[in-house]
């Protein structure tokens, strides 16, 4: 994608073309390789360790409920 930008894919948003920080050296990204974003700018300041920490990937919303505070027992 030239010499400062890359594909990131971003679920479930997509494909994004971003920038590279000054900081990140073009080499170091591969494909499937992990990497952090600026959530403000979307350019990549950070490339993260391939291995997923297990008590993190534990820590994920999988259903949203439909039970309200009042429903049980309300919020004091």
């Amino acid at each position: 994608m030239g010499k400062n930008k890359v594909l990131v894919k971003i679920n479930p948003e997509g494909k994004y073309v971003v920038s590279i920080d000054k900081s990140i050296k073009i080499e170091e990204c591969k494909a499937n390789t992990r990497v952090a974003l600026k959530s403000d700018s979307y350019v990549l300041h950070k490339i993260l360790p391939t291995r997923v920490d297990p008590l993190v990937s534990l820590m994920k919303v999988e259903k949203i409920p439909d039970s309200t505070y009042d429903m049980i027992g309300g919020l004091d």
